[in-house]
C-alpha cells in the first residue's frame, strides 16, 4: 500500500494523536521553514514508515501515547541517525535522553519556541 507520506521528503514528521495539537506544532515548524511537516498519529505506523522508506526527517516531535519500548525504540534509532528529536511528556519524571529536547504538557508558544531553537541552535 503507498501512502503519500511514503514518498513525500519529511522536514518535520510530528507523532501526536491530536489533529488539534498537530495543526498547532505544524504551524510553528512551518514558520521556521522546518516543513514539509508530516503528521503521524501512531509511534508504531511512523517507526514502520521510518523503516520501510529509509527517510530521515530533520525533525521528529514524538508526543503520541505508545508503549514505552516502541517509544524507547524510535528514540534510540533516530539518534543514532542524528535526528533532531522533541519529546511532548505529560510528566517531566520521565527518564531524560542526552540529547533529546523534552517538553512538558501542557505548554504555551513561548515554551515550544524555546524548544524548537534549542532544536535548530
Amino acid at each position: 500500500m503507498e501512502d503519500a507520506c511514503m514518498n513525500a521528503i519529511i522536514g518535520t514528521l510530528l507523532i501526536v494523536e491530536s489533529f488539534v495539537e498537530a495543526d498547532d506544532l505544524q504551524d510553528a515548524f512551518e514558520q521556521r521553514r522546518l516543513g514539509p511537516v508530516v503528521h503521524m498519529r501512531s509511534v508504531e505506523t511512523a517507526r514502520a514508515m521510518l523503516q520501510e522508506t529509509g527517510r530521515k526527517p530533520q525533525i521528529i516531535v514524538v508526543g503520541a501515547a505508545a508503549d514505552a519500548v516502541l517509544v524507547r525504540a524510535l528514540i534510540e534509532e533516530q539518534n543514532a541517525l542524528k535526528v533532531r528529536l522533541l519529546i511532548l511528556n505529560d510528566d517531566m519524571g520521565d527518564e531524560l535522553t542526552p540529547g533529546v529536547i523534552h517538553l512538558s504538557r501542557p505548554y504555551g508558544e513561548r515554551e515550544l519556541s524555546s524548544a524548537i531553537d534549542q532544536l535548530v541552535g
